[in-house]
């Protein structure tokens, strides 16, 4: 039965106003949705992997909200046989996009690191994943256990951020980002130092010590305090920080811990062919402020005493730095890791020697200069 013409016209009229309504009310519902609804924000990533090479990637995401607090922080856990397939069954977990872009930590466990991540940083790097900005660090316990304290520490404004910053600034461990990690242990060194970190109740233990990582991406050593601000005196980032000596004593008089501020320092590296491999020269000039110096007042009786007084002082933190840095060469001999940089010195000045003695032993010999302002 066909249709008369007025009754066709009065069904395409329908069929335009239905159309028109969808148009016009479609885009009000997605323009209620914020970029918040549609992704996740990602602050920090945590890595462990099993024996297999089972990957659980570990993220803290924000959730932003109208009313105090005004973002809450979830950690969101999901696992895959690589990198990439816990990336997206990380999107399956949380049902949006995670936005790492401003993701500012690393996490990885010590199993993780002993194993090797190397690809798995490789990889987030590589694939724009998280930028080379972003700080590495080493969990003593699980990566996913670790972000999660983590995450309660932030709602209270307790932050590894303020740690690595604070670290960043002194002279007792090392700081490496992403883009660092990739550039040495990739450089003829083929090696780096990763600081480690652990959170225990809601006490922040804070970065005191670091690991040695080689080429492939494994956990060497981890080293202790001594050897770790050795590491960081030496390291071309270290521009101030604090340097102790216990038990100071003058006219046999024992005034305690006595502490200097790092104003500055100048390290230069001597390599040269010994008799069973290299011999390391390292010299460090450096410069400390005594901000207690009233402590010493009392001895300065005149200008002769007041002298003497200063040069006990730049004898003492002068001992005090080179047995840190006498520790750290230690480890470096006992890892064979060229956590100073003399392998790296030695191919900018002398390409054919360092050529010559890629597995050579190396003898490091420490002299350091201090000087009172």
């Amino acid at each position: 039965m066909k249709l008369k013409h007025s009754a066709r016209v009065k069904v395409y009229q329908y069929v335009i106003a239905a159309i028109a309504l969808i148009i016009a009310f479609t885009p009000s519902l997605y323009a209620g949705m914020s970029q918040a609804d549609l992704r996740v924000v990602v602050t920090a990533l945590g890595i462990d992997k099993d024996k297999e090479g089972k990957i659980t990637l570990s993220a803290i995401t924000i959730v932003p909200q109208e009313a105090e607090p005004f973002a809450i922080h979830h950690v969101v856990t999901a696992e895959g046989d690589t990198i990439s397939a816990a990336l997206q069954n990380l999107s399956v977990r949380t049902g949006k996009l995670p936005e790492t872009g401003h993701c500012e930590i690393l996490i990885l466990s010590k199993k993780s690191a002993e194993a090797g991540v190397d690809a798995e940083l490789k990889f987030l790097f590589c694939a724009g994943v998280v930028s080379g900005g972003a700080t590495v660090l080493v969990s003593e316990g699980e990566a996913a256990k670790f972000l999660e304290e983590e995450a309660e520490l932030n709602d209270k404004a307790i932050r590894i951020n303020n740690i690595i910053r604070y670290a960043r600034r002194g002279a007792h461990v090392v700081i490496r980002t992403l883009h660092e990690y990739l550039s040495e242990t990739a450089s003829v060194s083929r090696c780096t130092v990763l600081p480690v970190t652990t959170i225990k109740d809601e006490e922040h233990k804070g970065i005191e010590t670091a690991a040695i990582f080689d080429w492939e991406g494994k956990l060497v050593k981890v080293l202790d305090k001594k050897q770790t601000a050795g590491v960081a005196l030496l390291d071309r980032k270290t521009k101030s920080g604090t340097i102790t000596v216990s038990d100071f004593e003058i006219d046999g008089k024992n005034l305690g811990n006595i502490s200097a501020r790092l104003r500055g320092k100048s390290a230069r590296v001597n390599v040269e062919e010994g008799e069973d491999g290299l011999r390391a020269t390292i010299t460090l000039a450096v410069r400390i402020r005594l901000p207690e110096r009233h402590i010493l007042a009392s001895f300065w009786n005149d200008a002769a005493s007041q002298r003497h007084a200063n040069e006990l002082l730049e004898i003492k933190f002068a001992e005090e730095i080179k047995s840190k840095i006498n520790a750290a060469a230690d480890a470096a001999k006992e890892t064979k890791k060229d956590i100073l940089g003399v392998m790296q010195s030695l191919h900018r000045s002398d390409r054919n020697l360092f050529a010559a003695n890629l597995d050579s032993s190396i003898e490091y010999i420490v002299e350091v200069s201090c000087r009172l302002e």
